[in-house]
C-alpha cells in the first residue's frame, strides 16, 4: 500500500478547531510518502504528518512495517514514527508499538526519529508513557534546533524486544490500570511468582541486554538500542558492574520458584547512594532519565508514582509484607532502608519498587506498570583507614593526613597505624540486637601490602619481622616472621590471625568500647540470659551473656544501647566505633630481590574493594581522597661522621668546660636520587641528629657509660657545608640549654629539614657539623669528671657521637641510617676537688672538777682531776649546700670517720693505732650503727634525708692519771678528727662530698700551785 499524507491531511483523525479526536489505530505494512509539490517544513509520521494545532491523544496503537519516504528530495521535512513535524499543541500518548519502521531520504536535510520527526518549538508538551520500538534502526525519540530544545518532552520505553505475549494480565498493583488492548506494550514482558503478576522488562529478564546496549550505543549505529542521549550512556556506563544480580546469589537461599528472579541488591546504607542507584537503573530501564543530577534524587512527576512493597514467599504462595523494607519519600525524592528492616533474614523475602506511570490522556489510571524487585542486604558501613611512620611508634596522634607515605632504609622498622570504622546509630544496634543478631564475632584482619604493579606485591622476606601491637586490647604485642605468619608472596596477603596468640577483639567488644549496652527485664523482650558466651549472641556493659528467648521461655528481656558522651558521630548522627591496630614491618637487605620496595597499606588488593569477611555484609565508605598509606623501603641514603675532642684535658674551676666537634657527610645514592624525588611529597623533610655520648675510663683503662649530670649547661652551634665544603651562610644555627636531669646522651638535632640543601647540591652531598661545649660550675665537675691522681694517665671522661638521619623527628634515635664516629683518646678529668663542708668544734667552756679554778674542757690536767677520765664534747655541721641537686639525692646516709693523732717530740701528728688505749668512749648521736674502739678507726653511720646542714654531737672520754701512765702513754697534745662523707645505696662514697675536720686537746700533768700563788 502506497499511501500520500499531504501535510494538511489527517487521517483516522478529524481535523477541527477543538484539535484531534483519540486516536486508537494499527498502521501497517505501508509506505507512506511526502508529495514532490511541497518542498517546506514538510512532514511524514505513522500517524499525523503535521500537527499545527490542537492536542492529539493516541492510545493502543502501532506502526507496523512501514517505510517513510521522503524520495523527492523536500527540505526541512520530518518523518517520524508518531508525529512528521510537531509545529503546535500537546500530544498525549501511550502503549505505542513501533516495529520495522523503515526511512527513505533523498536529502539530508529531512530529520527522522522514532517518534516526532521534528519538533519546532520548545515549550511543545509530548507525554508518550509506554513506548516500545524494535526491528528499527537507532534514532533519537524526537529532533530539533538545539536552540529549541524541548522541556515538556517525556518518552518512557517498555517491551524492549516486543514480545506482546502477555494479552491480559496486569501487573501487582494498587492503582486502577487502564483498559488492555493491542500492542500489550505496557504490560509485556510480565511474570509470575507466587500468584502475583510482575510486568516490564527488568522482571523479563532485558535489563542486562538494554545496559549493555546503550553503554555500546554510538550515533547511526545498526544494533538493536533505543536511540539515547549521552546522559543515559554514561548511566549504562556506570552500570557496568552493577548490582543486578538474581535472589539466589543475593539472599545465598535456594528457592526454586524465586531463585532467578532477576533482582537488584542495595547493600549500601546511604539513602543517596541507593536513590542515586536506582535512578539510573530506572532511567536506562526506561530510556527516561529520572536522576536529578544536582542532589541526585529521584526526579518525580504528577506522570509517575513510586510505591515499595515487601513480599514474602511462603508454601508457594508470595504474600505481601506489613512493613516495607525499603521505602520511598515523594516529598525528598529519597529512597531509605527502614531501620532494623532487610531482607537476609531467612525467610524468602525480596522488596519490589513499582512505578506507576499515569494515563497522559487524563483518566488517572495506571498507563504503564514497571516493578523491579530489589534485594536488601543488612549492611554495615564501614571504612578502613591506614597510616605510616618510620620507625616503632604507638602513638595514635602522631599519625595523620601528612603521615600517609613513609621512607626507610633495609634493616629498619616503619610503622603503620590501621583503623576499621563501623559507622550505625545506637537505635540500629540496639535493634540488631533485639532481633537477636550475634556480635560475638570478628570481621577478618587481612592486609595487602601492594606495589604501584603486581611484580612489587608480595615482597616481603621470609625473615622480614613483624611486630603486631593490639591497642584494643591494652597494647598487647604479638611477634612473628613473615613466613611464620603465611605472608603470601603473591597477592601480598597477610592474615593477621596467622600471627601466634592473635586473636581480634569481637564486634560486641568494640560497641562496649563506645557505647552502654544494657538489659532490662521486659514482657515484650526477646532476650534471656544465657549460661555462656558460647550460646550467646550478646554481652551486656555488666559482662552477662544472653540468647534469643526460645518458645514460650519466661523471664525476657529487652537490650538497649546509649552512646557514650565522648563517642564520635557523622552527619546522620551514626556511631562511629573502631578498632585500631599497630603493625611494625622490618624488612632485611638481605634476601631482598629489589633494591627499593614501595608497599600500599591496604585491607584490599586490585581495583574492587571487598567486603569484610564477617557474620554482617559490609559496604566501604571513603573517609579522604586517600585513605591508605604506604612506606618506601631502600637504601637512599649514606653517612660519614668524625668527632674531634678539643684541649685542655684537665677541668679546673677556671677550665671549667669541654669542647668538641661533630661532622656527618650525607650523601644520596645519585643512582636512586630520581626514584626517590619521584616518591617523596612537595613538603618532604629530612632530619639529622648527633648523639652525643660520655664514658668513664679508670685507672686500669676499663671504660663504662656515664650520665651528663644535670645542671650542665649545653651550647651547640651548627652549621652546613655544600659537597665542596663550602659553609652554607643560610644553614647556621645556635642552641643553648641546661640539662634539668643527668641524660644517658645528649641529642643533638639540627632544628630544621636538611634535605632541600641536599637536593639542591650537584652533588647531592653535604656535611652537617656540630661545636659542642659543656660548661659545669665546681660540684658539677665533681660528679662529672673522675679524679686523676699522680702517675695515672688513664683515667678520665672520653666523649664519642652517632650521626642519625631519619624521615622522622620522632624515629630519630631509631633510624638506620646512622653512622657512629671513632672516639678520640683526649680524656677529661680533674684533680682533688671537694664542695661539701665539715666544721667540728667543741661545744662551749664548761667549769672542770678541779680544786678551785676553771678550766677549759680541751686542757686536761692530771694534777688538777678527781677522777682519772675527763668527757669532751664536740659538734659536727656537714654542710652540703654547695652540692648540686643531683648529688645530694644520690645519697642515703653519711658516713662518720674519727681517728686520734699524738703530737710527737718533732712536732708531727702521729696516728694512733688503738684508740681504746687513750679513749674510754667516743659516742654519736643518732648514729644507726658504730665500729666500736678498738683499732685505728672508729666509724658510725647517720641517716641521710636530703638536708644541707647536718648536725652531729660527739662525745669522747679521755684517760689520763695513773691508769694512763701504767700504760706508758705519753702527755701531749692530740687531734681528734672527723670525717664526714655520703654514701650512696652501694655504700659508695659519692664524689664531692668527703669533707674533714678535728679538734685539739692537751692531755698533761702540771704542778699549778705556784701559778695560783
Amino acid at each position: 500500500m502506497r499511501c500520500l499524507w499531504l501535510y494538511k491531511f489527517r487521517r483516522n483523525g478529524r481535523h477541527t478547531e477543538c484539535g484531534y479526536d483519540h486516536i486508537k489505530v494499527c498502521c501497517k505494512n505501508a509506505t507512506i510518502g511526502i508529495p514532490t509539490a511541497k518542498t517546506g517544513d514538510a512532514g511524514i509520521g505513522g500517524y499525523v504528518g503535521i500537527k499545527t494545532s490542537g492536542d492529539l491523544k493516541i492510545t493502543d496503537c502501532e506502526v507496523n512495517n512501514v517505510t517513510l519516504s521522503a524520495e523527492d528530495k523536500s527540505n526541512g521535512a520530518g518523518a517520524g514514527g508518531v508525529i512528521g513535524h510537531n509545529d503546535g499543541g500537546s500530544t498525549y500518548a501511550y502503549d505505542i508499538l513501533i516495529n520495522k519502521l523503515g526511512y527513505v531520504r533523498g536529502n539530508n536535510s529531512v530529520s527522522v526519529s522514532n517518534l516526532i520527526g521534528w519538533n519546532k518549538s520548545a515549550g511543545l508538551s509530548s507525554k508518550f508513557i509506554g513506548v516500545s520500538v524494535n526491528n528499527t534502526d537507532c534514532l533519537p525519540d524526537i529532533q530539533y534546533n538545539n536552540s529549541e530544545a524541548p522541556t515538556n518532552f517525556t518518552a518512557v520505553h517498555s517491551d524492549y524486544n516486543g514480545t506482546q505475549d502477555n494479552t491480559k494480565n496486569i501487573g501487582e498493583g494498587s492503582n486502577t490500570h487502564v483498559d488492555i488492548y493491542s500492542p500489550y506494550v505496557n504490560i509485556n514482558p510480565s511474570v509470575a511468582v507466587g500468584g502475583k503478576t510482575f510486568s516490564g522488562d527488568f522482571v523479563g529478564g532485558n535489563m542486562q541486554t538494554i545496559i549493555s546496549d546503550a553503554a555500546s550505543y554510538t550515533n547511526g549505529t545498526k544494533t538493536k538500542s533505543y536511540g539515547i542521549n549521552s546522559t543515559i550512556k554514561t548511566y549504562a556506563e556506570d552500570l557496568a558492574n552493577s548490582k543486578l544480580t538474581t535472589f539466589r546469589q543475593a539472599s545465598e537461599l535456594d528457592v526454586q520458584e524465586l531463585n532467578d528472579l532477576p533482582v537488584l541488591l542495595i547493600d549500601d546504607n546511604s539513602s543517596l547512594n541507593i536513590t542515586q542507584m536506582l535512578a539510573k537503573y530506572i532511567s536506562v530501564l526506561t530510556n527516561c532519565d529520572v536522576c536529578d543530577s544536582s542532589s541526585n534524587k529521584l526526579k518525580t512527576t504528577d506522570l509517575m508514582n513510586v510505591s515499595t512493597a515487601t513480599y514474602v514467599y511462603d508454601n508457594d504462595v508470595l504474600k505481601k509484607s506489613d512493613k516495607s523494607t525499603l521505602t520511598f519519600n515523594s516529598k525528598t525524592g529519597y529512597f531509605k532502608v527502614t531501620d532494623g528492616q532487610y531482607d537476609n533474614d531467612g525467610t524468602n523475602r525480596f522488596t519490589v519498587i513499582t512505578l506507576d506511570y499515569i494515563d497522559p490522556t487524563g483518566s488517572g489510571k495506571t498507563a504503564l506498570r514497571l516493578h523491579i524487585p530489589v534485594f536488601v542486604r543488612k549492611v554495615l558501613d564501614f571504612s578502613f583507614q591506614s597510616y605510616v611512620i618510620s620507625g616503632t611508634d604507638y602513638n595514635h596522634s602522631h599519625y595523620t593526613d601528612k603521615t600517609k607515605l613513609a621512607f626507610e632504609s633495609f634493616d629498619a622498622p616503619v610503622t603503620t597505624y590501621f583503623k576499621y570504622s563501623y559507622y550505625k546509630s545506637a537505635n540500629e544496634w540496639e535493634k540488631m540486637l533485639n532481633n537477636g543478631d550475634s556480635l560475638l564475632w570478628s570481621f577478618d584482619k587481612k592486609l595487602y601490602l601492594i606495589g604501584d604493579n603486581a611484580t612489587d606485591s608480595g615482597v616481603l622476606t621470609d625473615d622480614t619481622k613483624l611486630t603486631l601491637v593490639d591497642a584494643n586490647n591494652n597494647d598487647k604485642t604479638y611477634h612473628s616472621t613473615a613466613s611464620d605468619a603465611k605472608f603470601n608472596k603473591t597477592t601480598g596477603e597477610l592474615d593477621l590471625t596467622n600471627i601466634s596468640g592473635f586473636k581480634p577483639v569481637t564486634m560486641n567488644d568494640v560497641l562496649l568500647r563506645y557505647a552502654s549496652v544494657t538489659a532490662k527485664e521486659s514482657s515484650d523482650g526477646t532476650l534471656v540470659e544465657a549460661a555462656d558466651e558460647a550460646t550467646a549472641t550478646v554481652k551486656t556493659s555488666d559482662g552477662k551473656y544472653y540468647r534469643p528467648a526460645g518458645e514460650n521461655e519466661t523471664g525476657t528481656y529487652k537490650i538497649t544501647v546509649s552512646a557514650n558522651s565522648d563517642t564520635p558521630k557523622n552527619d546522620n548522627d551514626e556511631m562511629i566505633i573502631s578498632e585500631n591496630y599497630y603493625l611494625t614491618i622490618n624488612i632485611p637487605e638481605t634476601g631482598s630481590s629489589k633494591k627499593v620496595i614501595k608497599n600500599f597499606v591496604n585491607y584490599y588488593s586490585g581495583n574492587k574493594p571487598r567486603k569484610l569477611n564477617g557474620n554482617i555484609p559490609t559496604n566501604l565508605v571513603q573517609v579522604t581522597n586517600n585513605d591508605t598509606g604506604a612506606y618506601v623501603i631502600a637504601n637512599f641514603f649514606t653517612q660519614l661522621v668524625s668527632v674531634t675532642a678539643h684541649d685542655p684535658e684537665e677541668i679546673t674551676a677556671s677550665n671549667n668546660f669541654i669542647h668538641a666537634t661533630m661532622t656527618s657527610k650525607i650523601s644520596i645514592d645519585r643512582s636512586l636520587r630520581d626514584t626517590f624525588n619521584g616518591y617523596k611529597s612537595d613538603d618532604f623533610n629530612m632530619y639529622q641528629a648527633f648523639k652525643f655520648s660520655m664514658k668513664n675510663f679508670d685507672e686500669n683503662d676499663a671504660g663504662a657509660n656515664a650520665k651528663i649530670i644535670a645542671g650542665t649547661s649545653v651550647n651547640v652551634d651548627y652549621s652546613i657545608l655544600n659537597s665542596s665544603d663550602t659553609e652554607l651562610s643560610n644553614a647556621k644555627i645556635s642552641k643553648t640549654e641546661t640539662l634539668s636531669e643527668a641524660k644517658d646522651s645528649y641529642m643533638l638535632m639540627y632544628p630544621g629539614s636538611v634535605y632541600d640543601y641536599i637536593n639542591s647540591d650537584t652533588n647531592g652531598s653535604i656535611t652537617v657539623k656540630a661545636d659542642i661545649s659543656l660548661t659545669y660550675g665546681t660540684a658539677g665537675i665533681i660528679d662529672q669528671f673522675p679524679e686523676r691522681k699522680d702517675g695515672d694517665t688513664k683515667t678520665g671522661i672520653g666523649v664519642n657521637a652517632a650521626s642519625y638521619v631519619a624521615y622522622s623527628q620522632n624515629n630519630i634515635e631509631n633510624s638506620s641510617i646512622s653512622k657512629s664516629g671513632g672516639m678520640p683518646a683526649r680524656r677529661y678529668y680533674r684533680k682533688a676537688m671537694t664542695v661539701a663542708q665539715l666544721n667540728y668544734n667543741v661545744a662551749e667552756s664548761t667549769v672542770l672538777e678541779s680544786k678551785d679554778s676553771p678550766f677549759s674542757q680541751l686542757g686536761i690536767n692530771a694534777k688538777d682531776m678527781t677522777t682519772e677520765e675527763m668527757a669532751i664534747t664536740a659538734n659536727a655541721i656537714y654542710d652540703l649546700s654547695a652540692l648540686s641537686r643531683s648529688t645530694k639525692d644520690s645519697g642515703k646516709k653519711i658516713q662518720y670517720t674519727m681517728r686520734l693523732y699524738v703530737k710527737d717530740n718533732s712536732g708531727d701528728y702521729k696516728q694512733t693505732n688503738d684508740i681504746s688505749k687513750y679513749l674510754s668512749s667516743f659516742t654519736l648521736e643518732n648514729a644507726t650503727s658504730s665500729s666500736g674502739l678498738n683499732g685505728k678507726e672508729c666509724v658510725f653511720t647517720a641517716d641521710y634525708n636530703g638536708e644541707e646542714q647536718n648536725t652531729a654531737v660527739t662525745k669522747f672520754t679521755v684517760k689520763t692519771g695513773k691508769a694512763f701512765e701504767e700504760q706508758g702513754l705519753t702527755y701531749a697534745n692530740y687531734r681528734v678528727e672527723l670525717t664526714a662523707v655520703l654514701l650512696n645505696d652501694n655504700n659508695s662514697v659519692v664524689n664531692g662530698t668527703t669533707s674533714s675536720d678535728y679538734v685539739v686537746y692537751t692531755n698533761a700533768k702540771i704542778e699549778t700551785g705556784f701559778i695560783n700563788s
